[in-house]
């Protein structure tokens, strides 16, 4: 079986990364591979950092799973995601990193809860994710969002974390 590889590119985050040409014309450095991330038995097809640190990327891939990659660790899996029939399109975090949502050609997405830690945040009476510390410690999907029609491509949440779209 081959092991399909993620990788990952220096990415320039400041004015100063760039080179300014006397003709004024922007020139990012070299890119060069920074961390190769092995694991997905299918082709990788969306890479996220997530937000607040970066320490954490996540992956979605065409073998119907997602992986959650911990970058301090030199690249080392903390967990893969698995509940899609099909192939996963897209991976988004939500603003605050608790929350990774996935897109699916099975037709739905699926709300993940990040850490262990961060389960309380929807077992609140008048949530209605109903979410436990089990959920998370299994990496079951707290929620299935199902509805569409057909393969789902994207997903994204709002900035200020209270809808989620996909389509």
């Amino acid at each position: 079986m081959e092991i399909n590889r993620a990788r990952i590119a220096f990415i320039p985050i400041s004015p100063s990364d760039f080179k300014i040409e006397s003709r004024m014309v922007l020139q990012p450095p070299p890119f060069g591979e920074a961390l190769v991330l092995s694991g997905h038995s299918k082709a990788v097809v969306s890479c996220k950092i997530c937000p607040g640190g970066g320490s954490r990327v996540a992956t979605a891939s065409a073998d119907a799973t997602a992986k959650i990659w911990d970058i301090q660790s030199e690249g080392q899996c903390a967990s893969t995601l698995s509940g899609h029939s099909q192939g996963i399109n897209d991976v988004a975090w939500n603003v605050t990193g608790n929350y990774i949502c996935t897109a699916s050609d099975d037709h739905t997405l699926k709300l993940w809860v990040r850490f262990i830690e961060f389960a309380h945040v929807c077992a609140e009476p008048q949530c209605d994710l109903k979410c436990t510390t089990q959920d998370a410690e299994t990496g079951k999907a707290l929620k299935t969002l199902t509805g569409h029609t057909n393969y789902v491509f994207c997903c994204a949440f709002h900035p200020f974390g209270n809808l989620l779209v996909g389509k």
